[in-house]
């Protein structure tokens, strides 16, 4: 009776062992092949304002998300540096506390040159232009150069312009000796430079009052930002010169997206390609009702001849062609606008 007990007990165990064994093989295959049934809460930041065409871009992309998961997946959008500014929100980013981000270009720039490919003065006409080089492979391999980060693609504010308060800015002589406020990316502050300006970097959060106040008379702004940032309420002269694209790179945490089942990538990468697309056709009707708002808050748009900025951009281009990265993104943004 003891022998047959004991015999018992060592079945049992034998059966619970092989059962214990076959349920963590049936979840492990269901962890791996079913990955997609994973939560995911992500929390996405950037320095724009709430009424943003990039927060407009990422509340879409939160919607695109929720729906396309069956809502396993949610995002946080944290705006208006809530998080803290660019280079803080990056390193979070790296880290893995921040999830997403969608950051300047120009701030990406002072991680790796090769982002001022984007800010090389006059070698996109417009937003479509734009577009479709981010489309390419030279605009994409860019992300290649960040550590910690999965590029995910590009958002777009509009083309850049020139506001001012009193002073009409209608050739290049117009800006010499004059601050204006620059995001800090060296090429940005390069060109500025060249045309005799006082390029003066100032946190967007902190911009309203420097302009007020007249630590800077000028800034180089999309319309979007001018109008979102209530700008036009100091600044009373607009000068429309499209010199450059303000692009913002769309970020991930790369162990978090390495991480993730094929499923649920193919989910984030859908759901961007939506924002993205919502936010093509966005900056397209802003930068023309923008434009009409800002008249009808009084203000007044100048008439440039772009010819003389165009020839002095071709400087900038020479002296950061030799970057090999930037000299085939500037051979391949001409051919883009060309076309």
């Amino acid at each position: 009776m003891k022998k047959y007990f004991i015999n018992t007990v060592v079945f049992v165990m034998i059966v619970s062992l092989l059962v214990a064994c076959g349920g963590g093989e049936t979840q492990k295959t269901s962890s791996s092949s079913g990955g997609e049934k994973k939560k995911y809460a992500l929390k996405l930041g950037n320095i724009a304002p709430d009424k943003h065409v990039w927060n407009e871009s990422a509340l879409v992309l939160k919607e695109e998300l929720a729906k396309r998961s069956n809502g396993r997946i949610t995002l946080d959008l944290f705006p208006n540096a809530s998080l803290g500014g660019e280079p803080d929100m990056i390193q979070q980013v790296q880290s893995g506390t921040l999830d997403m981000g969608f950051f300047t270009v120009a701030e990406l720039s002072n991680h790796d040159e090769s982002f001022s490919s984007w800010f090389m003065p006059f070698i996109m006409k417009d937003h479509n232009d734009a577009f479709d080089m981010a489309q390419t492979d030279e605009a994409k391999v860019l992300f290649d150069n960040l550590e910690g980060v999965q590029g995910l693609g590009y958002v777009f504010a509009g083309m850049r312009h020139v506001l001012t308060k009193d002073v009409a800015v209608t050739k290049p002589e117009d800006v010499k000796g004059m601050p204006i406020r620059v995001s800090p990316s060296p090429s940005i502050t390069d060109w500025w430079k060249l045309l005799g300006a006082g390029p003066t970097p100032v946190p967007l959060p902190e911009l309203y009052t420097a302009f007020q106040t007249g630590v800077v008379d000028a800034i180089d702004i999309d319309l979007d930002a001018l109008m979102s940032g209530h700008y036009y309420e100091v600044g009373k002269e607009f000068t429309p010169m499209n010199h450059m694209v303000w692009p913002g790179g769309i970020v991930m945490n790369k162990a978090l997206y390495d991480g993730m089942s094929d499923g649920d990538k193919k989910i984030i990468n859908d759901s961007i390609d939506a924002a993205i697309k919502h936010n093509r056709e966005l900056n397209i009707e802003r930068e023309k009702s923008n434009l009409e708002a800002f008249k009808e808050k009084g203000g007044k748009v100048n008439e440039i001849d772009i010819e003389p900025f165009a020839k002095k951009a071709n400087e900038i281009h020479s002296k950061y062609s030799k970057n090999e990265q930037i000299k085939a993104f500037i051979e391949k943004a001409k051919s883009v606008s060309a076309d």
